[in-house]
């Protein structure tokens, strides 16, 4: 299944990047703080505190600056993103919520998914109307993604999920998250998988958080117990989820790299790097098709 045909990074001109620049900062001026000395890194945000300021960024044309128009981005290139970037670094943005889902779960579904998923979800995803999260780690699976044993089995036009994940960030806030889950068992364990989007209040999902020694519950654990998933969000191909698996894990790095972004910022030398590393330290770096990702970074 194709990728969308990629936004043209033709360089805009200095004008236009000043111009530009210059209507960033207005708009932060007025709808962000400025950051001072007792802020965090990053800023997390309430839930509908950052619900509305994305909402606004949306509005504003800000949101998702190098992504297809037709998803609901403004279809311009990473130079503006990384204008963008530049312009919010001494302002607090509440936008955390919106990490995982910006940063990983919708790059994912804008390569692999179908037509029909990046219509229904991007767009709202942007815009904060909806919240993502990743459920790929289990209790017996640790860093080892593939080693999952949470089945789906086909039944008619749905898929059956039993099973658990743990330390899902923002499960308990979450309106859908991507799922992987062990669809055979009778090929080696990589091949066996799928990915699914899940409506995380589906009949069946039950979200419990994990309380951590500092007393917060950022992290989940997840538990399914006959969840019918619709045959039309599976992602990607029947038992080949493992491609997307690792392309939602590159997205993790890049847009850790971003700073959180994760909105098209190509890969330094030293962030080339550490993806190799992030590779070999999970097993996978002799994958064909992660070679071939890491080839055209």
């Amino acid at each position: 299944m194709s990728a969308p045909t990629p936004v043209d990074t033709q360089q805009p001109d200095r004008d236009e990047m000043s111009d530009f620049r210059a209507r960033v900062r207005a708009w932060l001026e007025q709808h962000a703080r400025r950051r001072d000395a007792n802020d965090e890194a990053e800023a997390g945000g309430q839930l509908e505190v950052a619900k509305r300021f994305q909402a606004a960024l949306f509005d504003a044309g800000l949101a998702g600056l190098s992504w297809p128009e037709r998803y609901g981005g403004q279809g311009l290139t990473p130079e503006h993103q990384r204008a963008f970037n530049d312009e919010a670094e001494d302002y607090v943005l509440p936008t955390g919520p919106f990490t995982i889902g910006l940063g990983m779960c919708a790059p994912t579904l804008l390569e692999f998914g179908t037509e029909e998923q990046r219509l229904q979800h991007v767009a709202r995803m942007l815009r904060g109307d909806e919240v993502w999260c990743q459920l790929f780690s289990e209790p017996s699976s640790g860093s080892d993604a593939a080693s999952l044993r949470t089945r789906a089995v086909r039944d008619g036009d749905d898929w059956v999920i039993n099973g658990q994940k743990v330390w899902t960030s923002g499960g308990a806030y979450s309106d859908f998250g991507l799922l992987i889950a062990r669809t055979n068992v009778d090929v080696p364990k990589h091949l066996g998988i799928s990915m699914f989007v899940l409506d995380m209040r589906a009949p069946g999902v039950t979200v419990r958080p994990l309380r951590q020694m500092t007393g917060g519950s950022g992290f989940s654990e997840v538990f399914f117990d006959d969840v019918r998933i619709p045959a039309q969000n599976l992602v990607g191909e029947v038992d080949g989820g493992w491609r997307a698996v690792i392309g939602t894990l590159m997205n993790e790095r890049v847009s850790i790299g971003a700073g959180g972004g994760g909105l098209g910022r190509r890969v330094g030398g030293g962030e080339f790097d550490s993806l190799v590393e992030l590779a070999r330290g999970r097993g996978v770096l002799g994958d064909p098709v992660l070679r071939q990702s890491l080839a055209g970074i």
